[in-house]
């Protein structure tokens, strides 16, 4: 006489219920996006300027300047000397301090301070005789970021610095497209 242990549950295989759990995990992603876009949500993506010339003056060439002028070029805008908008790169200066300290004297984390002192004017029509600008008064774009060093990692380190400061200038050229296109709004 043999014994037959009968399963009180009734055992699936796991090759049966994967596919079905991705397909439910599809289907509820679906209609998640379905939903954000009938709300009328969109990304924000990349904006385009109301403008097609700017004039640009600087005080010296920067890191700033050059990635300024490769991103206006990308989004089709002309640097000219006499254009409706004016925006004026004033210093440019990097920082670097130390932060904390080891118990060896050595440095552990530094704080990296990227600024930019800047300017926009907008010619816009005479109003009672007087020429009209908008944001008159200078701006410091100012990022900041942390850093930990590691004495025996320095080469890696060097390159994460190097990345650090590509990525401060990216945002500081981010803050100054965000000014310009509130221009548009005015």
């Amino acid at each position: 006489m043999s014994r037959f242990i009968v399963p009180h549950k009734l055992v699936v295989p796991f090759f049966v219920t994967r596919p079905l759990h991705g397909l439910l995990v599809i289907i509820c992603a679906w209609g998640l996006l379905g939903g954000l876009v009938a709300c009328g949500f969109q990304l924000r993506g990349s904006q385009p300027l109301s403008f097609q010339t700017i004039s640009i003056g600087s005080a010296q060439k920067g890191l700033v300047l050059e990635e300024l002028t490769t991103k206006l070029k990308l989004k089709e805008v002309s640097i000219i000397d006499d254009a409706a908008i004016h925006l004026a790169l004033g210093r440019e200066s990097f920082q670097k301090k130390a932060i904390q300290m080891g118990r060896s004297g050595s440095i552990n984390e530094y704080e990296l301070v990227h600024q930019i002192d800047i300017n926009i004017v907008q010619k816009s029509r005479r109003v009672s005789g007087q020429n009209q600008s908008s944001l008159p008064a200078p701006e410091i774009i100012r990022v900041v970021r942390q850093f930990s060093d590691n004495q025996t990692q320095l080469l890696a380190k060097k390159e994460e610095e190097i990345l650090i400061r590509q990525e401060m200038v990216g945002d500081i050229v981010q803050q100054i497209f965000f000014r310009l296109q509130a221009l548009d709004a005015q």
